[in-house]
């Protein structure tokens, strides 16, 4: 999921926010779908996940990709 988000275009260096106004996102081929409604409200479900799975590992690194990822999805 940390992935998809820097393939939206999220980056802790140089920081960039993700652009995730899509209707939905294939993980799979890390490809959006922007047909239809958009819902960038999803970004806050990205982040909520992503959070979890970095507290889950116990990854303090402060570079941890997961807690990139947190951030990138709630800044957009």
């Amino acid at each position: 999921m940390a992935g998809a988000v820097s393939a939206m275009g999220g980056s802790a260096t140089p920081w960039t926010r993700a652009f995730m106004d899509y209707r939905a996102w294939d993980f799979l081929h890390m490809q959006p779908n922007p047909d239809g409604v958009h819902e960038p409200e999803a970004a806050g479900a990205y982040a909520w996940l992503l959070y979890h799975a970095y507290k889950e590992t116990g990854n303090e690194d402060p570079i941890c990709e997961r807690l990139n990822g947190v951030w990138n999805s709630l800044s957009t």
